[in-house]
């Protein structure tokens, strides 16, 4: 029940709903307004793999409420299957692959931006990014092509760098990430731009949320040739990406846009979901339910299996404070954050798989009844 209940909380066509109220051509986000009558027409692109749900709801609350005029083009992963959604005639979505890019991702992404490239002042644009859309969103600087993409991003999964180095590479390698679709937009048309994220990463550092297309990236180009070193992939990503990044550190110019920088000046961002949300909606539910709630990490990271490992002693050691009576001590111990796996052979990985089975081997190990 506490699993439904987490998963539930952050149901994306939920939290649009929350968060976006149209009534009488006003567009409410929290406690900003949007007059529609202002607008001659809503712009949606996006990415990631809770947007096509996040666009119907949005879709249905336009259509509904509002007489504008409104398009849009999403990518979505390849097994979400279309006949299952809700059919958007004016919302288009993309099936492209996650967690390595192709074609399909690259054309949709070029969509995107012939669409945002038709906007005007008199335009209003809204972009919806979720988890990912790193991924979903290939958009590769000038030399290097999807096939690099592809071989950069394997072995970036397969290195053990975190989500947030992972993301500091894709930042500089791409000519969408890292605020430069706000960038684009801004030299285009300064058109209002709204960015509607649901968090899935640690910290909700929304320059790493689907690579922070019209966010201000706080990374440089030394970052990303400093993960590259960590983890010995310098010499083995493709030539042209290398190029690139070495170019980048040599030249600050090159940085992506940053805090402070002009073409964010239009841009307004609301984060409605993330794994905050769901450890308020649980931990409610269990207090009912007389458990004590021990929230013993908002970000953990790291190995699966070390962790998983860990997470045995972290456990007997803190039922030390609890009674041995077990109708006295209901205690529910919540973590969250983005585990990593280092592959070896030919697997896919499987985060809270490996974690899991670590703790129990763990735990028969130690020959403890569980």
């Amino acid at each position: 029940k506490s699993l439904e209940i987490a998963i539930s909380s952050v149901e994306p066509r939920k939290l649009i709903r929350n968060a976006m109220t149209i009534s009488d051509e006003i567009l409410m986000i929290e406690q900003d307004k949007y007059d529609l009558k202002k607008f001659e027409r809503i712009l949606i692109v996006g990415g990631g793999k809770a947007t096509a749900q996040m666009a119907i709801a949005l879709d249905e609350l336009l259509k509904t409420s509002s007489k504008i005029e409104y398009e849009g083009f999403l990518n979505i992963p390849e097994d979400q299957e279309l006949k299952l959604l809700t059919p958007t005639k004016n919302i288009k979505m993309n099936l492209a692959s996650h967690p390595i890019p192709n074609e399909a991702g690259l054309n949709g992404v070029n969509k995107m931006l012939e669409l945002v490239e038709s906007s005007s002042k008199r335009d209003l644009i809204i972009c919806l990014f979720s988890g990912g859309g790193s991924a979903l969103l290939p958009m590769p600087k000038k030399n290097i092509n999807i096939t690099d993409i592809q071989k950069i991003n394997s072995l970036l999964l397969a290195s053990g760098a975190s989500i947030h180095e992972i993301n500091t590479i894709r930042k500089h390698i791409s000519d969408f990430k890292g605020g430069k679709l706000a960038k684009r937009i801004y030299e285009t048309s300064k058109a209002t731009t709204l960015t509607i994220i649901i968090s899935d990463v640690v910290g909700n550092k929304l320059d790493s949320i689907a690579s922070g297309p019209t966010i201000p990236d706080l990374t440089s180009f030394n970052d990303a040739y400093n993960v590259l070193l960590k983890y010995n992939l310098l010499d083995r990503i493709p030539m042209s990406a290398k190029a690139v990044i070495m170019e980048g550190v040599k030249n600050p110019r090159l940085e992506n846009p940053s805090e402070n920088d002009p073409v964010f000046e239009n841009v307004h961002t609301y984060l409605i979901g993330s794994v905050e949300l769901s450890v308020e909606e649980v931990s409610n539910y269990l207090r009912k339910h007389d458990f004590e709630i021990d929230y013993f990490s908002n970000k953990i990271s790291g190995e699966a299996a070390d962790f998983g490992k860990g997470l045995f002693y972290l456990i007997t050691e803190k039922l030390k404070k609890y009674p041995k009576e077990p109708e006295k001590s209901r205690i529910a111990m919540i973590g969250t954050g983005e585990l990593t796996v280092t592959l070896r052979g030919k697997g896919i990985g499987g985060r809270n798989q490996e974690m899991l089975l670590n703790l129990l081997n763990t735990i028969k190990s130690e020959k403890i009844d569980y």
